[in-house]
């Protein structure tokens, strides 16, 4: 990631020399800048995602088909980096990642979960994280992020929950926490890579695609390869929905990479809550344009809450 930031810094007209308050600010901005770039990408692809699980059946087998056949070169990639140290646990971590989504893509396909509602649910994540790593990487936590996280967890309930279609809702509601979790696990093997393996952006990017290359084979292993394979049922514009849909994913997770890999402090909690800030922003925008939902004020209030909660930890 070094080599980025000089690049970058060279861009601006700074010097890679420069004395550290210097370039420690810019660095700042830049991951900063990132995250809110990766949550800009985040906002239509969750959008995409809605619109195509609506229209098409079997479409959570499609998305993984997708997002294998999208990782696959640069899971080539990432095999040159798969003997640094501590390779293998990002490569974990993607394979988590990988059913993660496969989870994320079969809430989105039924109709109580709205792209708003799983942003909502997702924006967890960095909270999530905040625990595993006060579990399992010593980090501290306090009796007050613990009461943000409640905050957080009550905002997505209050967002999630249908009077109308409870049942459905629920359903949806588990889906999306074990994609929740899972991708927790995922950020925190992210990091700790990222910390003492000390590996780059790029790395980071390309193992974790490498793991998700192997949970789409895995998943050829079961009667699910019946749904990724009717991908190729479909016409070549509608493949190009699907497959632009995944380059924004794709997008985003570099994006997320690079902010991570060029944070100083490494925390990880709050690029996430950066970039959820930004996706959720566009996203409450996209539901008051469309003027169809008729629970927007409930579920304003409980996003409003959740992403509190998610500011708190994150400053904390």
């Amino acid at each position: 990631m070094h080599s980025v930031s000089c690049i970058l810094l060279r861009c601006f007209g700074i010097s890679s020399s420069s004395a550290g308050p210097v370039r420690l600010a810019f660095e700042v901005t830049m991951w900063i800048v990132f995250s809110v770039i990766a949550g800009m990408f985040l906002a239509p692809a969750y959008v995409l995602t809605k619109k195509l699980s609506n229209t098409y059946e079997k479409g959570y087998g499609r998305f993984i088909m997708t997002a294998g056949l999208a990782s696959a070169p640069f899971a080539l990639l990432g095999l040159l980096s798969i003997g640094k140290p501590f390779g293998l646990v990002v490569v974990l971590g993607g394979m988590i990642y990988g059913y993660s989504i496969s989870l994320f893509y079969r809430s989105m396909g039924m109709p109580t979960v709205s792209a708003f509602v799983a942003a909502t649910v997702v924006q967890l994540v960095p909270a999530v994280i905040a625990i595993m790593a006060w579990q399992l990487l010593d980090e501290p936590m306090t009796a007050s992020e613990l009461a943000a996280f409640g905050v957080m967890i009550l905002g997505s309930l209050i967002t999630a929950i249908s009077k109308s279609n409870i049942k459905s809702s629920l359903k949806g509601l588990a889906l999306l926490l074990l994609s929740v979790v899972l991708t927790s696990s995922y950020n925190v093997l992210l990091k700790y890579g990222r910390n003492e393996g000390a590996l780059s952006g790029w790395e980071l990017f390309t193992l974790t695609r490498l793991g998700m290359c192997l949970t789409v084979i895995g998943f050829f292993l079961t009667s699910g390869r019946r749904k990724l394979m009717s991908f190729f049922e479909l016409r070549n514009n509608t493949k190009m929905l699907f497959v632009g849909n995944e380059c924004m994913f794709m997008a985003f997770n570099w994006l997320f990479a690079l902010a991570v890999a060029m944070q100083v402090n490494k925390n990880v909690a709050l690029a996430s809550a950066i970039y959820f800030s930004a996706n959720q922003t566009l996203l409450f925008l996209h539901s008051v344009a469309r003027k169809k939902d008729t629970n927007i004020v409930r579920k304003s209030i409980g996003a409003s809450l959740a992403l509190a909660g998610l500011v708190y930890i994150a400053l904390h």
